[in-house]
């Protein structure tokens, strides 16, 4: 009979990781990290042994363990993850605390490109008292993301961003937060096998001669809300740190005030932040 060990020792050469083979494991019999120790030498169930087979062969794949267990770790707790949405990284939660800065009691906050929901989720879990929405033009990504919210009573709606049907959503948001696609397509080459093979192309990628068009689209859709109800709105970028400059430049262009970026822990420019109508009125 197959032992724990054993498997672990079979998942850890498939993934090339021990550590993946560890949580594998931890999140398949829902132990700590000492138990999987502990329970090394305990055989391992006919039934189990074959889900967690099938396991390993996804990883041996190449499939992201997030993948592979369905869930990834945000910001302290689990989100439902699938090949619809991606996996979340650490530099997000860090556009995540920035927006949370923000020194007003109510506000309406909206997620563009909201993927699985983790900043609106997020946004909501820090400010209960805000009324967050996230919107997103992937039906399957929206399943995921009102599983995600159900609890943190976040509101998730289907639209186009780049073909807005409801315009009017922008019109009485306070805060808008986006995480758009912004990777070139020229960058696929370098990159890892993971991220190229499973994970969703849609939120990844975008033209080697548009690399603003998610921005640039963003930013004017809420420059043309600002026009029909005039109130002061704040909004946040997540972005690909070659175009640090060229998206700040737009926003000012653009009548956006206090133009800000930040670095994430790397160094990288990463986050960017504009104001509208903060005097009243647009350059």
């Amino acid at each position: 009979m197959t032992k724990i060990a054993e498997i672990k020792r079979e998942a850890a050469e498939a993934a090339g990781s021990a550590e993946v083979a560890q949580y594998l494991l931890e999140d398949y019999y829902d132990w700590t990290a000492t138990q999987v120790m502990m329970e090394g030498g305990r055989e391992v169930k006919p039934e189990e042994e074959e889900e967690l087979r099938k396991m390993i062969a996804r990883l041996k794949s190449g499939e992201p363990l997030q993948y592979v267990t369905g869930k990834a770790y945000f910001r302290g707790r689990y989100f439902k993850v699938t090949e619809a949405t991606l996996i979340p990284r650490p530099e997000t939660s860090e556009l995540v605390d920035w927006v949370l800065e923000e020194d007003t009691e109510k506000a309406k906050v909206l997620d563009i490109g909201t993927g699985s929901g983790i900043i609106a989720c997020s946004v909501k879990e820090g400010r209960p008292e805000w009324e967050v929405t996230g919107l997103d033009v992937s039906e399957k990504a929206l399943e995921v993301a009102r599983e995600n919210g159900k609890e943190a009573g976040v509101k998730f709606v289907s639209d186009d961003i780049l073909n807005l049907q409801d315009q009017s959503i922008l019109d009485e948001i306070d805060i808008v937060v986006s995480n758009p696609p912004y990777v070139l397509e020229r960058e696929k080459e370098s990159m890892e096998r993971h991220v190229l093979d499973f994970e969703p192309h849609l939120a990844l990628f975008v033209p080697n001669d548009d690399a603003l068009r998610f921005y640039k689209k963003i930013a004017e859709l809420l420059k043309e809300s600002y026009g029909r109800a005039e109130k002061k709105r704040t909004l946040f970028f997540e972005i690909n740190e070659a175009f640090a400059e060229e998206t700040m430049d737009m926003m000012r262009r653009m009548g956006y005030e206090e133009v800000e970026c930040r670095r994430d822990s790397w160094g990288k420019e990463r986050m960017v932040r504009g104001i509208l109508g903060k005097t009243g009125k647009l350059f």
